[in-house]
């Protein structure tokens, strides 16, 4: 049998057992808590130019900058960037909604017309070719509204700025 002082002696070895488990375990969490936020840490990046300039060597050897040069782009522009680009799926999207047009279901275009919009949101060919299915479906409003959308995306394409006034001059 266990006498009153032998149970206080084991009591107070399960308190220090506790307060040994409990410091691991503190320190467990600590070390996992570190490593998971040394894999959260961003390493810094460099920052790219958009143009190089090109250099040509001169008689003497030494290097000089020669800016007559065309500058060659360190990239080339995304579909967000570029106002008149147009992504091949998003071609793609506006060749089978011509298709549907031109079949007479409007509506069938409109729905490849708006996911060629979500895919290349700044194309000007899109919100004309959504102009056309609106003209059909004779909503002449939406029509003008779009065209003058596509209008103000042309950007330096003559031909599409040319089909694009004629459609609002047609109106």
């Amino acid at each position: 049998m266990l006498n009153r002082r032998s149970s206080i002696h084991l009591f107070h070895n399960d308190n220090a057992i506790t307060k040994i488990i409990n410091t691991r375990v503190l320190v467990v969490s600590i070390v996992l808590l570190s490593v998971s936020l040394v894999g959260c840490s961003v390493q810094p990046t460099a920052v790219v130019p958009a143009t190089q300039e090109h250099e040509a060597p001169t008689k003497q050897g030494a290097r000089m900058s020669v800016p007559q040069q065309k500058t060659q782009k360190a990239y080339e522009p995304s579909a967000r960037t570029n106002t008149t680009y147009l992504s091949p799926a998003a071609q793609e999207l506006v060749v089978k909604a011509k298709q549907y047009s031109g079949s007479g279901d409007s509506v069938s275009a409109l729905r490849y017309l708006e996911r060629a919009q979500r895919i290349s949101p700044r194309a000007p060919q899109v919100y004309l070719a959504m102009a056309e299915v609106r003209l059909q479906q004779g909503e002449n409003r939406q029509a003008r509204q779009l065209a003058n959308k596509a209008l103000s995306l042309v950007g330096d394409d003559d031909d599409l700025r040319l089909a694009t006034e004629q459609f609002i001059d047609g109106l």
